[in-house]
């Protein structure tokens, strides 16, 4: 489809002829809704499933009903399972700031800024250049909250952690680490 458009039809003919079992889905949460429900109502038998850019809480509102059963693959683990170190250190962060609901986006956003004051901690000069957070980035090897995150100067990936959840009953489940 083209990008920046929910004009998903022609690419959806394209996906439908080829006869998948599954469709994985790159792109923002309108296109991706608007491919899913064109597929639903035309009771297509392939697996649908999304990459975690898609932004799962904006994506499960946006398909509704159209959810169930459609996978999202995280980067990161549950947002809601307190168990979790990480997660349980998110919460406490979310709930002291006032915000009272949790999702993926958010966490990933708690965990990058946590990044960046444990990067300050290694080198206090980091923050002063872009070649010295760069550099310091590039060495940063550590746990934050338990869940190991690692640089290199040919790594920028962070971590290799994924998790599967699914839409169900309206919610977010997590059905597996890989």
């Amino acid at each position: 489809y083209a990008r920046n458009t929910v004009n998903i039809d022609s690419g959806y003919a394209d996906v439908v002829k080829a006869k998948p079992d599954a469709v994985i889905i790159i792109g923002a949460y309108r296109a991706a809704a608007a491919f899913t429900k064109k597929a639903k109502a035309e009771k297509a038998t392939f697996l649908m499933a999304n990459v975690s850019f898609v932004g799962t809480s904006a994506l499960l509102k946006e398909l509704g009903s159209d959810a169930e059963g459609v996978i999202v693959s995280q980067v990161f683990p549950s947002p809601f399972d307190n168990s979790n170190e990480l997660v349980k250190d998110y919460q406490q962060a979310m709930t002291a700031a006032g915000e009272k609901e949790f999702d993926y986006t958010s966490l990933e956003g708690y965990v990058s800024a946590r990044l960046v004051v444990e990067a300050y901690r290694t080198n206090k000069a980091a923050l002063t250049s872009r070649d010295l957070f760069r550099d310091t980035m590039n060495k940063f090897n550590s746990k934050i909250g338990g869940f190991a995150i690692s640089f290199s100067e040919t790594n920028h990936s962070g971590s290799t952690a994924t998790f599967l959840t699914v839409f169900k009953g309206g919610k977010v489940v997590q059905v597996s680490k890989l």
